[in-house]
């Protein structure tokens, strides 16, 4: 998962610890705030708020079709206030609110 931005505020930091809380039972979670360089494969995922709204069934059902399609790892990117940077847009393979 990588945010961005900067310093988020502090419900931003305690609604990661508790998402991570409940996905690092299923999934390897690791926060850092810059894109790392992705390999070819994986699949970027990019929340922001232009993105399509998704219900937790609906999410879930992301998260197991990008499992399903490829052993590559899926990394989401939590926009700003102003959403993701361009680049990050296009080359997303969803993009959720």
């Amino acid at each position: 998962m990588v945010t961005g931005g900067g310093r988020a505020p502090g419900w931003v930091d305690e609604a990661c610890v508790e998402w991570t809380k409940r996905i690092e039972r299923h999934f390897a979670v690791r926060i850092v705030d810059k894109l790392p360089k992705l390999g070819t494969r994986a699949r970027l995922v990019a929340l922001d708020e232009r993105g399509e709204e998704r219900s937790s069934e609906g999410f879930a059902g992301l998260l197991e079709e990008g499992i399903r399609a490829s052993a590559a790892p899926l990394v989401f990117v939590i926009g700003g206030p102003y959403g993701v940077a361009p680049e990050v847009a296009a080359s997303a393979w969803k993009t959720v609110r």
